[in-house]
């Protein structure tokens, strides 16, 4: 019993002085992976900027760099993976061996006999086994603790980023009360805004470009935590349009009603559709596209107001919403 635990033992700060590495490789792998996937999406939502700009060859320097440094995260993985299966497959095999040899001089001096020596074999099996599990799974475990270590840091990161904000009052009004911003860095933005927009009824926010305005807009939607003072919501739903929406992939009729499944009455989405400037587009609602590669930036924001004549909120809010549209559309929009 004693030569086995001890053999285990020995066996178990090997492989951990063999394969101490694996949890820095494992964790600079998933980074380096990561970042080539992000740089790849990147890549992929720019194509076209990057074509005008003629950037293909600066563009290709980006991703061989992290392509590079991910195909050396895996070749220090291999390195080291294969000389911990070197380590493991002569471990196991002097197992096989060393209960032999520990019961050779009992069974030479006749106090063990052959049938005895066999039954000592199978026992330290048994015994080796369940104590070389730490060695058998030391792989799957530092690759499990780096998985784990990256998810602590990402989970903290949101929570640095997130401060805690109680929720806003709602009431009849939009009713704002020395509200101000800052970034998430601690710079102001905006300072002691106070407004009070009754139901029914239209402000206007105008300024410089850095001001704040949208970040107004993103607090009052709940989507800004970086902020001091009290604001009052208006009951209801409220709906705010960027200057460049979010357009996914399924059919034209899910993506004029997201997040909301399309409407069965097919009339009203055309309806919309013609209201908006898009009647083209009224008889192929079932299709599927890239949209934000289809529409212009100015259909963009054709199909984010259909979105909000379908949506019907309480209180909508724009932000530089008619940017890419001319001034006819602009006057038919508000109308």
């Amino acid at each position: 019993m004693w030569v086995v635990v001890i053999y285990t033992v020995v066996g178990t700060l090997i492989t951990h002085l063999v394969g101490k590495k694996l949890h820095g490789i494992s964790y600079a792998r998933q980074r380096s992976e990561a970042d080539f996937r992000a740089a790849l999406l990147r890549k992929h939502d720019n194509a076209e900027q990057i074509a005008l700009y003629g950037g293909e060859a600066q563009e290709k320097t980006y991703l061989t760099r992290h392509f590079s440094e991910a195909a050396h995260s895996w070749r220090q993985l291999m390195d080291t993976k294969r000389n911990m299966g070197f380590f493991t497959s002569g471990y196991m095999s002097v197992s096989l061996i060393m209960p032999v040899f520990a019961a050779l001089p009992a069974f030479l001096s006749k106090t063990v006999t052959l049938g005895g020596l066999i039954q000592i074999r199978s026992a330290f099996a048994q015994v080796h086994g369940v104590l070389s599990w730490f060695i058998h799974m030391y792989v799957e475990i530092t690759m499990l603790s780096a998985s784990i270590q990256r998810l602590i840091q990402f989970k903290q990161e949101i929570d640095r980023h997130q401060p805690q904000q109680a929720a806003p009052d709602v009431g009849e009004c939009l009713n704002i009360e020395n509200l101000s911003f800052a970034t998430p860095q601690g710079t102001p933005l905006l300072n002691d805004v106070s407004l009070h927009c009754a139901p029914g009824s239209s402000s206007k926010l105008s300024g410089p470009s850095g001001l704040g305005k949208s970040t107004l807009l993103r607090t009052l939607n709940g989507l800004w935590p970086y902020y001091r003072g009290q604001w009052q919501a208006q009951a209801g739903r409220s709906l705010l349009l960027p200057q460049k929406s979010y357009l996914g992939q399924g059919t034209l009729a899910e993506v004029l009603c997201y997040p909301h499944p399309p409407l069965k009455d097919v009339s009203t989405m055309q309806r919309t559709l013609e209201r908006v400037g898009l009647g083209e587009w009224c008889d192929r609602l079932a299709e599927r596209h890239n949209w934000d590669r289809i529409f212009s930036g100015g259909e963009q924001q054709r199909l984010a107001f259909a979105r909000a004549l379908i949506a019907k909120p309480d209180t909508l809010y724009l932000d530089e919403a008619t940017s890419r549209l001319d001034h006819g559309a602009c006057v038919a929009e508000r109308a």
